[in-house]
């Protein structure tokens, strides 16, 4: 019980400590605001979970590995940007060291929230979706792994209109090798006749894009978009057809999370896997700031 109330308290203090060097200015924590509002929230759902199941599903052991592997699943997106400059960002800390904690740390939140969130829901759960089961489609995976992969070559190819699509090639490559491979898979769910997994992480993208997008706002080291056809009406940075990416967004991570877990017999695969997602988290840090950020400050005083 003693460690559960700590961790909560642990998750207000971030919180409440985010918000005092927001509101008071005060360098350079004030720029992770962002951060610590992310890790307060992860902290406290999956505290709040654990206590319930007597299982943490991200704060245990594997945690740095996870927050290393989260950034390199990140890292993918931002390197996509690259082509596609849907977002920019503003005020980040000119200090090479500040900024790059800043990346990791904003970064290696992405893979926990979805997570976290998805098992709250699934927490609150009353009944499961089910539907009539889906006949399995013969050569689901080529479909699946071969559209994604013209999804994404669309993407870049037509960033003008057809950018939408780097949110959706990451489901279909993944759902399609998950089921490949015999790991949990939506499509596997379906033919089961199960919508639960599907519904919950749609759910659980569309919350945490509203949080991320809440959070952003607030920020002084922040995020800025430039998505073409769509920046008239905005909630928050995002321009309102944006949000449309989160669902997506969220069934692809889920998806990402499930190629973890079937490959989790492997202690030997999450430490490379976290190897090279800290080398190629570091390359991309490099080129964001060589091209995707705006403007910088001195966030040291």
């Amino acid at each position: 019980m003693k460690k559960y109330l700590f961790l909560i308290g642990l998750a207000f203090a971030l919180q409440g400590f985010g918000f005092f060097c927001l509101v008071f200015e005060i360098d350079p924590y004030r720029h992770y605001f962002y951060v610590t509002s992310w890790w307060s929230y992860i902290i406290l759902v999956d505290t709040v979970l654990a206590f319930k199941q007597d299982e943490f599903l991200v704060l245990n052991r594997d945690l740095p590995q996870i927050i290393l592997i989260s950034s390199g699943y990140w890292s993918i997106f931002e390197l996509l940007n690259l082509r596609l400059q849907n977002w920019h960002y503003v005020d980040l800390p000119s200090e090479p060291i500040l900024r790059y904690a800043g990346y990791l740390l904003s970064y290696g939140t992405v893979v926990p929230a979805i997570y976290v969130t998805k098992g709250l829901l699934q927490g609150l759960l009353t009944r499961e979706w089910n539907v009539k089961a889906l006949r399995p489609i013969s050569g689901y995976p080529a479909y699946a792994i071969s559209s994604g992969i013209l999804a994404l070559v669309l993407a870049l190819s037509f960033p003008g209109f057809a950018f939408p699509l780097v949110w959706v090639f990451p489901v279909l490559v993944l759902d399609g090798y998950n089921y490949l491979r015999g790991y949990r898979s939506f499509m596997g769910d379906l033919e089961t006749g199960s919508l639960t997994g599907l519904v919950l992480s749609l759910a659980s993208g569309m919350i945490c894009g509203l949080l991320w997008e809440a959070w952003n706002y607030r920020a002084v080291s922040k995020w800025v978009y430039t998505l073409p056809l769509v920046q008239d009406t905005k909630l928050f940075e995002m321009p309102l057809p944006g949000y449309l990416g989160f669902p997506a967004f969220g069934v692809a991570t889920i998806a990402f999370v499930y190629l973890l877990k079937g490959m989790e017999h492997s202690r030997m695969f999450l430490y490379i896997l976290a190897g090279v997602s800290a080398v190629s988290s570091l390359t991309v840090f490099s080129l964001i700031d060589h091209h995707t950020v705006l403007s910088f400050v001195r966030a040291s005083r």
